[in-house]
């Protein structure tokens, strides 16, 4: 028999020697208050989510406080949802060996997504089936189908989500839903059976050995359409996928991030395996707004490599966020939030170092919204992709609902390319002009029958395939399809209409290359890379020729002849950096809202880096807060009938003028100290006159006019 003694002893042992135990862990607690009334919300669900699976929740008591004991220190997106009340979802980092405080305040009366899933071979119910609710790639609400194979998520803050059912043994499928405040929006799935899967094992690069709970994600295009946690042999399983290509991202902390394309078959199952380096190097900032200077929280921040998403987070309370786990290399960074202008910028990480990136979003953004039908019939298409460009910069997407609509709002005023994707129809590029807190409408009607791209990128030196490596279908200049390259180096790009495009490859430490590819009707046009080591590549800063800041966030674009080659954004520093360039002659063009465009020549040496500066000249924004009134002043038996005309300055620098017309005749110039004002006297009653006011800076750029009529 084992004395007490002894069993206290191994009781002790084993507490010690547990894994949970020998890790430092972090509690999390706060309270849920109805934002209106102060009043505390009992029965409040509070979940903690890491990798977009539920890691420990809690249900607030009758004082609206909640605790969740024991968390991994790490990243988290937080979500509180209660009855009558829009869930809110908040960002924060959990430091280990202390109580971290978060409060919610939730606003009354959301919105409701509902539907039924069923299957498509019978249009029986599907049981059990699980609906996840993302806004972008952030995990909203999990619920499941009842025995008829409906669902409901309700108490959703007005908006655009991604609604993806899935169901053991069917096809996973997502749709678009716009949530309307105190109104239902249906979301119906229709499953189709064989599907195939992904799996495979994360070891470390440097011992082999296996990583736990490293984060497996799959994507189609921007939409994360699975994930899972590998085990304790590093192995994971990503079951019920559609055949058609992903890619495929895994993280785990302390290792960099990677990527690589996959295709997935029905029944079967496609085989990736990743070997993480460790050394990651880390982007962090702020989120602010730009009229306020206050912190946004539950902003969302999104890493991209090219046009491939790599991390996403939100920002908590003070508007901060982190992005761990990201490789040495340079990116786009992508911020995000309910009612700003949707902002980019570039940053260069560094293994084992913080690159800091702070956003500053300006309000009163545009909305892009439109309809997706078969040209054929003239049906609604569910399910289909739009994605927006800022010239080759992916910027935001959305998917169609049942009705074939679709709406992406926060976009910065400008001009945009949008691409409409769907399975089994003809991609379709179309163009859109974005002005603030205005809508603007693009529809599409997609035809049948595209064709197909397809190849296979390999080392000119070693014959060997190259995965991971981005292929780029343009046309005319716009970028309207990518892909990464599987284990194989293999790539397949669906869904072309017939046509002439520039198909391009680009992996790290290779030249790029691209090849022109003449696409026909329902058949497959086979383009291979053999890409050459030794690229060259381009840099510099980009700067305000008014203040001599540096820009971030301009788009730097490399070409040959007019063929698009590369691009990059500028990071806070102003630096740019055109990389994997072939020795020879290039353009080099820059690009920034409200700045003149500005190109010049450069020349790459391989294995060497190009210095190309360049310094923007501003275009002045127009002057806010344009009003006028007539004013009529009697005096005896006289009325003097008065026009005036008031404004704000523009927020430009280097302002010189301000230039007032009168149907279209300039009539005064007001100086750039004011006051902001214009007045004009006997005025008759019949007669309507047009004010325009435009902003004039040093370098005699002009701003859009903005005009106001008074009669």
């Amino acid at each position: 028999m084992i004395k007490k003694p002894l069993l206290f002893l191994i009781f002790i042992l084993q507490a010690i020697l547990s894994p949970h135990s020998l890790e430092a862990l972090a509690d999390l607690s706060g309270t849920v208050t109805n934002e209106v009334t102060g009043a505390p919300i009992s029965g409040a669900l509070v979940e903690a989510i890491r990798g977009n699976q539920v890691r420990g929740f809690d249900i607030t008591g009758a004082d609206g406080t909640y605790l969740i004991e024991d968390l991994q220190p790490s990243n988290f997106t937080v979500v509180a949802s209660a009855a009558g009340f829009q869930t809110e979802a908040i960002g924060i980092r959990l430091d280990n060996n202390t109580v971290n405080f978060l409060d919610f305040s939730l606003i009354a009366n959301g919105g409701t997504i509902a539907g039924v899933v069923t299957e498509s071979a019978t249009s029986s119910p599907i049981s059990g089936a699980t609906i996840e609710v993302f806004e972008d790639t952030i995990l909203i609400r999990t619920t499941t189908t009842n025995a008829s194979g409906n669902y409901s998520a309700a108490d959703l803050a007005p908006g655009n989500y991604v609604v993806i059912a899935t169901a053991t043994g069917f096809q996973t499928d997502a749709e678009g839903a716009s949530v309307i405040q105190g109104q239902i929006t249906t979301a119906n799935f229709s499953l189709a059976g064989s599907p195939g899967a992904i799996a495979g094992t994360v070891t470390d690069s440097s011992t082999t050995d296996p990583i736990e709970g490293a984060f497996v994600a799959v994507f189609d295009g921007p939409i994360l359409i699975g994930f899972a946690d590998t085990d304790a042999s590093g192995d994971y399983t990503i079951p019920d996928l559609a055949p058609g290509n992903y890619t495929v991202v895994s993280t785990a902390t302390d290792f960099q991030a990677s990527s690589v394309g996959a295709r997935v078959s029905a029944s079967t199952t496609t085989t990736v395996d990743f070997a993480l380096d460790p050394g990651p190097g880390t982007i962090a900032g702020r989120v602010t707004s730009a009229s306020t200077g206050l912190p946004l929280a539950g902003a969302a921040v999104e890493v991209f490599d090219g046009s491939t998403i790599i991390e996403s987070t939100l920002t908590d309370p003070n508007g901060d966020y982190e992005l761990p786990s990201l490789a040495p290399g340079n990116y786009i960074v992508i911020a995000l939030e309910t009612n700003f202008q949707t902002e980019i910028s570039g940053a260069t990480v560094t293994s084992g170092a913080t690159t800091t990136v702070n956003f500053a979003l300006d309000p009163n953004p545009g909305t892009l919204a439109g309809t997706v039908t078969a040209a054929a019939t003239g049906n609604p298409i569910v399910g289909a992709l739009i994605e927006v460009f800022d010239g080759p910069v992916f910027i935001e997407f959305a998917l169609t609902d049942l009705s074939g609509n679709y709406t992406i709002s926060g976009l910065a005023p400008g001009d945009y390319a949008v691409v409409a994707v769907k399975d089994d129809f003809q991609t379709k590029l179309s163009f859109a002009t974005i002005a603030s807190r205005t809508t603007t409408i693009v529809n599409f009607a997609l035809e049948a029958s595209p064709g197909t791209i397809a190849g296979t990128v390999t080392d000119s030196s070693t014959t060997d395939p190259i995965p991971n490596a981005i292929v780029a279908v343009f046309q005319n200049s716009n970028l309207i399809a990518f892909i990464t390259t599987d284990v194989s180096g293999d790539y397949t790009i669906p869904n072309l209409a017939p046509g002439t495009y520039t198909v391009l490859a680009n992996a790290n430490d290779f030249r790029i290359d691209f090849s022109l590819a003449v696409v026909a009707s329902s058949a497959t046009t086979t383009v291979d890379f053999a890409l050459d080591p030794d690229p060259g590549a381009i840099s510099g800063t980009v700067s305000d020729a008014c203040t001599g800041n540096p820009i971030s966030g301009a788009i730097a674009i490399a070409s040959q002849s007019g063929t698009l080659l590369s691009f990059g954004v500028s990071d806070p520093n102003g630096i740019y950096t055109l990389s994997n360039l072939t020795p020879g002659s290039y353009t080099v063009a820059l690009l920034k809202a409200n700045f003149v465009p500005r190109s010049a020549p450069a020349t790459v040496i391989a294995s060497a880096t190009t210095t190309l500066n360049f310094i923007l000249t501003p275009i002045p924004l127009p002057p806010l807060g344009l009003k006028g009134e007539v004013i009529r002043n009697k005096f005896l038996f006289q009325t003097d009938r008065i026009h005036r005309v008031t404004w704000a300055a523009s927020q430009s620098s280097c302002i010189t003028e301000y230039q007032v017309f009168r149907d279209g005749v300039l009539v005064d110039i007001v100086p750039p100290s004011g006051p902001f004002e214009y007045t004009e006297h006997n005025r008759k009653s019949d007669q309507t006159a047009v004010y325009t006011i435009v902003v004039v800076n040093s370098f005699g750029q002009t701003s859009k006019p903005v005009s106001i009529s008074l009669q």
